[in-house]
């Protein structure tokens, strides 16, 4: 049986060839299939953020072994931060939204 997860990695790295190609390797050679890969870098920054939704087999690759293949490749990036979710598994996240609407005066 196969269960959709969620990869997240947000990385504050400089911008690499060859990200999502590891990604894809890592996730790949455990018999898991990307459905989807986005990777958002900001002009003129040397960061990149990348977000991988994947299907995979959770008994040939278990949640301890995934985290610990993610671990290794944010450390081998860099990565600031590296998040792996399951969301038929994990428990929901709660969202917290800080808005301002600030109004602009301009006197002509």
């Amino acid at each position: 049986q196969k269960f959709a997860g969620l990869l997240l990695l947000v990385a504050d790295f400089e911008d690499q060839v060859g990200i999502v190609a590891k990604i894809s390797e890592c996730i790949a050679s455990r018999g898991g299939n990307i459905l989807v890969a986005d990777i958002f870098v900001p002009q003129n920054k040397n960061v990149s953020y990348s977000r991988s939704e994947f299907v995979f087999g959770p008994i040939k690759w278990q949640r301890k072994q995934m985290n610990s293949d993610f671990f290794d490749l944010s450390k081998m990036f860099t990565a600031v931060k590296s998040l792996v979710r399951v969301p038929s598994v994990d428990p929901k996240y709660n969202i917290d939204v800080l808005a301002s609407k600030q109004l602009i005066e301009v006197q002509l």
